[in-house]
């Protein structure tokens, strides 16, 4: 965009100004400075600066002359402006067929008789060479000049070449005439007046002309400037063109342009800016208040809350909407030179989450009891050999791009990855490889389309050289107690209470396809939180048909666990949280008895049984025999109850009050 250096005289006294000291501030205040060009006339230069896209406002000499007073805190003339003509306001009723009038917010329509149109005067012609305007007829040259000087679209219509075909506003009981589109389309049907009036000495008269100006919603145009824009283009073809001006009739939606206001805090401001490179002291409230003031956002400082509240010219709303924005503008105008250059250095340790911790002391635990850690990928693979044993029907989650044509879905679970790691190292002869895996699962809601992604910990067991009772003995295998134990002991080490609880047709719905096809139903439990009573995971042996074909015949263990479900249920205890109890100094009772059972029964219900009986003496409770019946099909238990009081000795009377209870008890399941 072209600027003459005397056309911003106009509106900002610039006498006094060094030339060459504001053409170097330009750059550092955000507009980059294209060329500089000598002109005929004595003092005056043309300027070509780079616009930024958010700075419409900058397209006109008002919006740079504007900008210009904020950075050489000097105000602005009081330019002229033209006094309104004799206008009527129109009421919406009254308009009878403009459909898109709603797409409006403001229009002024008005007819020029009588119009003689010449060349255009010299210091117009002159004004608009010198930013590269191509010089036109009067008419065009006027258009152009209120477009340089305010940066507003005013359209001017030659009602003797409109189409025949034409629609009507009724205004006031007077039709003012237009072509066949409404005014909304105006601005893609401007009637360019016939080129005879280009270079023509000669005086061509019209006899009338329709000047418009209208306002969309959502344009950048200010109100004030729109004004003066079109009763300046009045003015201007009433003086050259020696035109009649009739009455201006005018719609607007809008009673009062409500200004934008903002709350800024001076610690805010403080902290983005950082601080000034003199003795690293921060932008004072002063140069703050200083600063908003230039750029007209009549600022108002409250001591209490340290907020500044600022409220936006209407010339700015379209590029000042956020408080960072503020912020920008305050180190633009005060320089950007004057703050120092280095990023802040925190010193301050980032925060642990608890999820890192976790998983950081479940990974701890495996490898110190000699697991091997493995890391599979998220995409799907297809193993063939693999395809008449796994029917899984999840939904899984479609990528849209994939990289190959097995690879286009992400991983449901982790249980498939890691047997085929197991299968794998059992086939080049790594026997008894133990390993687990910490890794992203993702699946897709049926109903709802919605995805979920999970962290799971999934992990196989089996050893056939896993224990020996001395040195001479030969080794034992992996069983099902040994792996239920290394699973309660990793519990126990992140402090999470589980219970064991077997499959029914009242969980079986926690199981799915994956589930069936690589665990033995009959030998899997679930693991809930005993609190909580959610379900973390699943343990059991694996499917036998997949032991058969792939790997040695032996027992193999499998693990699933949710971390989710872990992190929701982790109550981490510290020192200060436990409560110390001393031991009785009493003699215990113990008695032992022997109670047939069903095999579906548990051990958990017969103890809590026993507990009600005498909930206050009862100390511990031990198992020490099982054998099961072949006649009835039911277990014949040995229990060994020790009584024991931490305030006295239990006397004969409590004792037979004991055996009474436990005969009872016996009696119920003879």
């Amino acid at each position: 965009m072209k600027f003459s250096w005397q056309s911003l005289n106009h509106f900002i006294d610039l006498k006094n100004i060094d030339f060459n000291n504001l053409i170097n501030k330009l750059p550092l205040i955000g507009f980059e400075v294209e060329n500089i060009e000598n002109t005929i006339i004595k003092g005056d230069k043309i300027i070509e600066l780079s616009v930024t896209a958010n700075r419409q406002d900058m397209l006109s000499i008002i919006g740079l002359a504007r900008e210009l007073s904020c950075i050489l805190q000097q105000r602005l003339k009081k330019y002229i402006t033209y006094s309104q003509y004799n206008s009527t306001k129109v009421m919406y009723s009254e308009i009878l067929n403009l459909d898109n009038i709603k797409t409006l917010t403001s229009i002024r329509v008005n007819i020029i008789k009588n119009i003689q149109i010449t060349r255009s005067p010299s210091w117009l012609q002159k004004t608009l060479s010198n930013c590269d305007i191509c010089l036109s007829h009067l008419l065009d040259d006027i258009q152009n000049f209120i477009q340089l000087k305010w940066g507003q679209k005013i359209l001017i219509f030659n009602i003797s070449n409109i189409n025949e075909n034409k629609n009507y506003i009724k205004i006031h009981n007077q039709y003012l005439q237009y072509n066949n589109i409404n005014l909304v389309n105006l601005s893609q049907n401007i009637d360019q007046v016939n080129n005879i009036y280009t270079n023509s000495t000669n005086i061509v008269t019209i006899s009338s002309l329709l000047i418009c100006n209208y306002s969309r919603k959502n344009d950048n145009n200010n109100n004030e400037d729109s004004i003066n824009a079109y009763n300046e283009t009045l003015y201007l073809i009433a003086s050259l063109a020696k035109g009649s001006i009739g009455q201006t009739y005018y719609y607007s939606q809008t009673k009062i342009i409500n200004k934008k206001n903002l709350n800024i805090n001076k610690l805010f401001i403080q902290k983005t800016l950082g601080p000034i490179k003199q003795k690293s002291k921060y932008i004072s409230k002063q140069n703050i208040y200083k600063i908003l003031y230039q750029l007209n956002f009549y600022p108002n400082y409250n001591k209490y809350t340290k907020n500044f509240a600022v409220t936006i010219p209407t010339y700015r709303k379209q590029d000042l909407s956020r408080t960072i924005d503020i912020v920008e503008e305050i180190g633009r105008l005060y320089g950007y030179e004057k703050f120092l250059d280095q990023l802040p250095k925190h010193e301050t340790k980032g925060n642990i989450s608890k999820q890192y911790i976790l998983i950081k002391n479940i990974r701890k635990y495996f490898r110190s009891i000699g697991l091997h850690e493995v890391i599979n990928s998220s995409l799907n693979n297809n193993y063939q050999n693999l395809n008449k044993y796994l029917n899984t029907e999840k939904d899984s989650v479609y990528l849209y791009n994939p990289l190959s044509e097995d690879q286009l879905t992400l991983r449901e679970n982790l249980i498939r990855s890691i047997f085929i790691n197991k299968t794998y190292n059992t086939k080049h002869k790594n026997d008894n490889t133990e390993i687990f895996e910490i890794g992203r699962t993702f699946d897709k809601n049926i109903h709802t389309d919605k995805l979920n992604e999970n962290i799971l910990l999934t992990g196989i067991l089996n050893n056939n050289n896993f224990i020996k009772k001395s040195w001479k003995d030969k080794t034992s295998e992996l069983t099902w107690f040994h792996a239920k134990g290394i699973l309660e002991e990793l519990f126990e080490k992140i402090q999470i209470k589980i219970e064991w609880e077997t499959i029914n047709q009242t969980n079986v719905y926690y199981l799915d396809n994956i589930h069936h096809n690589y665990f033995n139903i009959d030998k899997t439990t679930l693991i809930r939180h005993t609190q909580t009573q959610d379900i973390i995971g699943i343990m059991g042996q694996l499917n036998s048909k997949l032991c058969k074909n792939f790997i040695e015949k032996n027992n193999i263990y499998m693990f699933e666990i949710k971390i989710n479900i872990l992190l929701k249920n982790q109550i981490v205890q510290n020192h200060l949280k436990y409560n110390f109890s001393t031991y009785s100094i009493y003699p215990k009772v113990s008695r032992d008895i022997s109670i047939k059972i069903n095999k579906e029964q548990t051990i958990k219900q017969i103890k809590n049984l026993i507990y009600q009986t005498k909930p206050n003496l009862i100390e511990n409770i031990t198992i020490f025999n099982e054998y099961n019946s072949v006649i009835d099909n039911k277990r014949n238990i040995g229990i060994r109850i020790t009584y024991r009081s931490l305030n006295k000795t239990i006397d004969s009377n409590e004792i037979k009050n004991i055996d009474l209870s436990l005969s009872k008890f016996i009696k119920l399941y003879q």
